[in-house]
């Protein structure tokens, strides 16, 4: 059984680097650095009381990640998305996740089954109880459900990119989603499970295509009607 957030070789005392690009990381996938806005690095150095090299290798290592732009001369910048970023993101995700499904099917169905289930359950029962899921709760569950994925699919160079998209999926779907949609996501869960502990599993991986693709449609419609909402300030 997976233990969720452990670690072979765990850390314990993180470089200050690590450090600020967690946090940083962070925020702006729970929105609280917004799209557009700009990572100055003095400012940031002096809030988390360190040198500016840390933090200049911080969003260095963002901006791998999808998750921040930099324009020469002009500075380093929460992203911003694209229609085709949107796309090409969603659609990489897609293939990703579903290899993913499809390894740890084949490897350790029923552990995994057991694993995704045991988390999914009273996070269910508290949308039954009309209880609302706030977005950072969800992020949460769908982080530690991505783990629990990519550790019965046993295959460490798919899971690091697809945990890189993840990051920028949550970035990407910060603004559109509503508590109807995440109660939606997570009941999308839930039957991928039962098809899964039901020994189908292209019933399964369909259900995961058409969330992603929902993913997107949404992501995308709110691109298109809030056009000039974000500038890169």
């Amino acid at each position: 059984m997976v233990q969720i957030g452990s670690h072979a070789e765990r850390i314990d005392i993180p470089s200050l680097g690590d450090e600020c690009y967690r946090r940083l990381k962070d925020d702006i996938v729970n929105g609280q650095l917004d799209w557009g806005t700009k990572l100055n690095v003095v400012e940031l150095a002096n809030r988390f009381g360190i040198s500016r090299s840390p933090v200049v290798k911080a969003i260095d290592r963002l901006a791998m990640d999808g998750l921040v732009r930099v324009f020469p001369n002009k500075g380093s910048f929460v992203l911003i998305p694209t229609a085709d970023e949107i796309s090409e993101t969603l659609e990489a995700s897609e293939i990703l996740a579903t290899s993913l499904y499809r390894l740890a099917f084949a490897k350790n169905r029923a552990d995994m089954v057991i694993d995704l289930g045991q988390l999914t359950l009273p996070v269910k029962q508290k949308l039954e109880q009309r209880t609302d899921l706030t977005v950072r709760e969800y992020f949460e569950y769908e982080r530690d459900f991505q783990q629990i994925l990519c550790y019965y699919a046993r295959n460490d160079r798919l899971s690091q990119l697809y945990q890189v998209l993840c990051a920028q999926v949550e970035l990407l779907s910060i603004h559109s989603l509503t508590g109807e949609q995440l109660e939606h996501a997570v009941y999308n869960h839930a039957a991928v499970i039962e098809w899964l502990a039901a020994d189908q599993p292209n019933q399964a991986l369909k259900g995961v295509s058409k969330q992603i693709q929902t993913t997107r449609q949404r992501i995308l419609a709110y691109l298109a009607s809030h056009e000039g909402d974000f500038i890169y300030r």
